[in-house]
């Protein structure tokens, strides 16, 4: 027995070292302490600071936070049906009773260090029957350590608005412990603006207020991928404000945050821990007074001295352009292009229609990523 054990434990070893992709922790680590202002700075930050905190800013964490799991070789392996748009690998390792966070978004991130790919899904439902995770309304499936969610051949994503990574720069219990966070943050606020998204956002819609999508949205508001900092120059261990925002605050002058999607006010993400791992309250969080004894706490507003109109709106980090480099004609195979496609396709009588679908579907996605 102990030797059928420690072969299974040499072969997940070595399945980890051969694993594609990185560390997903290894990235987003650029210095926003040296990158450059972008020269409309001052004119995006006098707009944002007027629509960006209709009430306070707060650090989200369980319900609205983001859920994580990390898989091991032991994990059950199985399938996860996407509903609407995105794609996921054919069979995930997910850990048994890994659920997605309570909010509506149902939001779920799986790292898998064995096949070095990591999962993302919105509106995940879990089967509390099975302790499995059954489907996602939107999902992407890429390699461990990308800056976005787009997959080898060019398939996007689809589980936030700007397609960027659920469990890069997420704030999480141990970081807010140990006093340091080494990835840029991720934030959302009211309002997302015209044009073409930053990197590393792939995706962009402008929404208003209301969070409807708005072509008519303002001027000088924010794009997803947008990437700010807090000026370098302010001390701000001098600051009137808690622990845990001072920690906040130096990562967002070392690191910065990433504009990646839509909300009600200014927040920035973090670790819903119903998965495991050390509690907010541990990390010095106090639960609000709404929140029942015992549960741990679901959000912290920031104080009113929180200096967030000092922020600095910077220009991209350095990055490789991206291209799409198609596996074949059907890379977009499964998605709702396909779906929609071979309806109107057998509806009009048409011989050959998967052959078409895959073609059709092929070329509108070569379309999208040309426009990034």
């Amino acid at each position: 027995m102990r030797v059928l054990v420690a072969l299974f434990a040499l072969f997940a070893l070595i399945a980890l070292a051969h694993s594609k992709g990185k560390d997903p922790a290894k990235s987003w680590t650029w210095n926003a302490g040296t990158a450059k202002i972008d020269p409309k700075s001052s004119v995006l930050m006098k707009t944002m600071m007027t629509y960006a905190l209709p009430r306070p800013a707060v650090l989200v964490m369980n319900k609205w936070g983001v859920a994580m799991a990390t898989a091991s070789a032991k994990d059950p392996y199985y399938s996860v049906k996407v509903l609407k748009s995105g794609r996921l690998d054919k069979k995930l390792r997910i850990p048994l009773g890994t659920k997605p966070n309570k909010s509506p978004d149902a939001a779920l991130t799986i790292y898998d260090p064995i096949s070095g790919r990591e999962h993302d899904m919105w509106r995940a439902k879990f089967n509390p029957k099975t302790g499995r995770i059954v489907s996602a309304v939107m999902a992407a499936s890429f390699p461990a350590g990308n800056d976005h969610e787009m997959d080898v051949d060019g398939q996007m994503g689809g589980s936030n608005l700007g397609n960027v990574p659920l469990r890069r720069g997420l704030v999480t219990p141990e970081d807010l412990a140990r006093g340091r966070i080494d990835q840029a943050l991720q934030m959302a606020m009211p309002e997302v603006g015209h044009g073409k998204p930053r990197f590393p956002a792939i995706y962009n819609i402008p929404r208003s207020a209301h969070g409807q999508r708005n072509n008519n949205v303002g001027p000088n508001r924010l794009v997803c991928g947008t990437w700010l900092r807090l000026d370098p120059s302010i001390n701000v261990e001098a600051l009137p404000i808690q622990p845990w925002e001072k920690v906040i605050g130096r990562t967002l002058q070392q690191h910065g945050m990433i504009f990646r999607d839509y909300a009600r006010t200014l927040i920035i993400y973090g670790k819903d821990t119903s998965n495991g791992g050390m509690r907010w309250i541990d990390a010095g969080i106090k639960p609000g007074k709404s929140t029942p004894a015992g549960e741990d706490a679901k959000a912290a507003e920031f104080s009113g001295s929180f200096p967030w109109n000092r922020l600095q709106i910077l220009r991209p980090p350095k990055h490789k352009p991206m291209k799409y480099k198609p596996k074949s004609p059907s890379a977009s195979t499964g998605t709702a292009c396909s779906k929609t496609c071979l309806k109107v396709c057998k509806k009009k009588g048409a011989k050959g229609c998967p052959k078409l679908c895959k073609k059709k579907c092929a070329k509108n996605a070569k379309k999208k990523m040309k426009k990034i």
